[in-house]
Order: structure tokens, then C-alpha cells, then sequence
């Protein structure tokens, strides 16, 4: 085991390195035992010859198998309790009638690299949490333009439904409902919390723009010539995130869970960057999760308190349409049938919804 200091000063690498580097996995969660049964799930596979094959079919007691052993080394890392432990992760045949492995986990020593690469991602790591965590909730001013429809909704008291208000489109913009327009708009939100979030860790390194078809869900390569880490970070499991919030309401806020990934160079140049994903289950509008008009389902709000900017936002969608039915007592509904589309952490997904409201 080892548990390491905090040290500054990062950097770029050389790409045709990234085969000798040592593979790495963070996991912030891990202590010594979880640190062993995540190494042993990287084995390397073995590699089999069948023979004593009945055509295709495997005979008992006649088909064998001939594998051959496998070994790697692994690391195993917890950014926030600065421990890491490097394994040889070997896998053996247990039986000539089977390709079942047993494999086993043996401590090793790092090289000097090896430990300079953990320091280097420790404080990559710390400085990413505490810059997020210091960022906090990004605050508009108090939005005054979405007034309200005449029907109520029973302990909500959103400055969203201010009934002294403009119903302007671009007022509306101010209203988090304006995530589901376009990509435009999400793109413009997204890099406003990155922006604050790469203010906050206050150095050049970290780009604050992020092409979301790079991202390949979160790892660093960090090192020096031919030695280092190729770190993964998908195992972790404490995650960060970020929240816009409108008008100073808590019913309506965007969250975000923000990622990084990049390349280092120890001593050396650093090219670090963020990837947003919303949360649709916690980001809120009108005090409704973001998810529910983006799930493909049909939203009947007809017997609840709906802002203008909500259906204003979701009528501006490209493609939308409206359809409105008047029943016969002299009251009518309103349909919007609309497709949107977000990204996440480069992932892309569109789905079909509509949302039925009073006129």
C-alpha cells in the first residue's frame, strides 16, 4: 500500500507511449479487500484450444481444453483517502475439462513513475471536487417572465408563476425549461457551468470548452516518456455536480453531474477538460423533474399550475405541433406534440413526447 502527498506541476504525452503505460483504476470507494476483487476482474482472459470436440458440441468427460496461463499488472487507486496498491493479476486453468479460470491477486511495488502519475492524479482529482463543490449553485436574477395559467397547484409558490410579467420569448430563456429548445441552448447553459467551475480551479490547463463526441467516459493518461498511467475512472462512484438555479427558486434548477478526462505529462504540460450530463431526475422545472418531458411519454397538466415559459419553451421546439380540441361546455385543451434531444457525457438521445395543458 501506499499512500501519497499532494504535489503540483502536470503534463501532455506522447501517444504511442499509452501501450507501455501501467492500466489504472480509480475507484473512490475502494479499501484494501474492494481494491483486490476489482483488480481480479480485469484478468486477462485465457486463451483456449479445444479438442475431443462431438461436432460442435461439448462431450462430458471427452471435450478438453488446453489454456494457456495469463498474468498483468494492474492499480488499483482512491483519489480521496490517497491510497493506491498495484496488483499482478494472474489467471489458471483450474481443469482440463473446463476454460474456468482461478485467479489471484498478488501485491507488488510500483517504480517511481508509477508514484509520481498518483500524486499528480491526487491533486488533479482534489483540485477538480473542490472547484465544483466551490462553484455551488450558479444563481440567475429573478426571472419576472412566466406568467401563470388561472389554475392552481397546491404548495408551490414558484417566482416562476409571477403574475406581473412578460411573456417574451427571450425572457423566457431565463427559465430552465429553455434546456429542452435546442442544442444551442444547451450548449450555452453547459458551458456557463463550465466556465464558473474552470474560473474556480483558476488555471489555464483546464479547457473550458468540451467537444462532447471526445468524451470517452472519464480517464486520464498521465506519465513521462514511455512510463506512467493509463487511468481509468469509471469505477468511481462519489460523483460531482453542479446546479443552475432560476430566479433564486429551487423549483426550478438545472444539475449537472460534470466529468473530466485528459492527458499529463509529470513536470510537463497538461490538457485537462469537463463533460456535463444533466440529471434529469434532480434537475426541476416549474418544480416537475426535467426528465418527465423528456421520458416519451404524454404529460397531462391540465389539473395543475403550468408556467407560460414552460409551454412557450416546449412550443418553440423544432418540428413541435399544437393541436387544440374546445369541448362542448365552451373550455378547450391544448396538445404539444414535440421531439428533444440532449447529450450527455457524448452520448446523444432524442425522444418523442407531448404535453397537454388548459388553453
Amino acid at each position: 500500500m501506499y499512500k501519497l502527498a499532494l504535489t503540483t506541476g502536470l503534463f501532455l504525452l506522447n501517444g504511442n507511449a499509452l501501450a507501455a503505460y501501467t492500466e489504472a483504476k480509480a475507484c473512490d470507494t475502494c479499501d484494501y479487500d474492494d481494491a483486490v476483487r476489482l483488480a481480479k476482474t480485469y484478468h486477462r482472459k485465457l486463451n483456449c484450444q479445444i479438442t475431443g470436440l462431438n461436432g460442435n458440441n461439448i462431450e462430458f468427460a471427452a471435450t478438453t481444453y488446453q489454456c494457456n496461463d495469463t498474468s498483468k499488472e494492474i492499480i488499483i487507486t482512491n483519489a480521496l483517502t490517497q491510497t493506491a496498491y498495484k496488483f499482478n493479476v494472474s489467471a489458471t486453468q483450474q481443469s482440463q475439462y473446463s476454460s474456468a479460470a482461478l485467479v489471484t491477486a498478488t501485491n507488488t511495488s510500483m517504480n517511481s513513475i508509477e508514484r509520481e502519475a498518483l500524486e499528480e492524479f491526487y491533486e488533479i482529482d482534489s483540485q477538480f471536487r473542490r472547484a465544483v463543490r466551490n462553484a455551488g449553485n450558479i444563481v440567475t436574477p429573478r426571472s419576472v417572465s412566466s406568467s401563470v395559467h388561472s389554475y392552481n397547484l397546491k404548495g408551490q409558490h414558484s417566482n416562476a408563476f409571477s403574475s406581473a410579467s412578460s411573456s417574451g420569448s427571450e425572457d423566457c430563456l431565463n427559465h430552465p425549461s429553455a434546456y429542452l429548445t435546442s442544442p444551442l441552448v444547451q450548449r450555452d447553459i453547459e458551458n456557463e457551468i463550465r466556465q464558473q467551475i474552470t474560473d474556480e480551479i483558476d488555471d489555464n490547463s483546464w479547457s473550458d470548452y468540451f467537444e462532447d463526441t471526445d468524451f470517452a467516459g472519464g480517464s486520464v493518461q498521465i506519465g513521462t516518456g514511455t512510463l506512467g498511467l493509463s487511468l481509468s475512472l469509471s469505477n468511481d462512484k462519489i460523483k460531482a455536480f453542479s446546479t443552475k438555479v432560476y430566479g433564486e427558486d429551487p423549483n426550478n434548477a438545472l444539475t449537472f453531474e460534470v466529468a473530466y478526462q485528459g492527458e499529463v505529462e509529470i513536470r510537463g504540460e497538461r490538457s485537462l477538460r469537463l463533460s456535463l450530463g444533466l440529471s434529469r431526475g434532480a434537475s426541476l422545472v416549474d418544480g416537475m423533474p426535467i426528465g418527465t418531458f423528456m421520458s416519451g411519454t404524454n404529460v397531462d397538466l391540465t389539473d395543475g399550475l403550468v408556467s407560460n415559459c414552460l409551454i412557450k419553451n416546449i412550443e418553440s421546439i423544432a418540428g413541435a405541433t399544437i393541436k387544440v380540441t374546445t369541448s362542448s361546455g365552451g373550455g378547450c385543451t391544448k396538445q404539444v406534440n414535440y421531439t428533444t434531444c440532449s447529450t450527455a457525457h457524448g452520448v446523444r438521445s432524442c425522444t418523442e413526447g407531448s404535453v397537454r395543458t388548459n388553453c
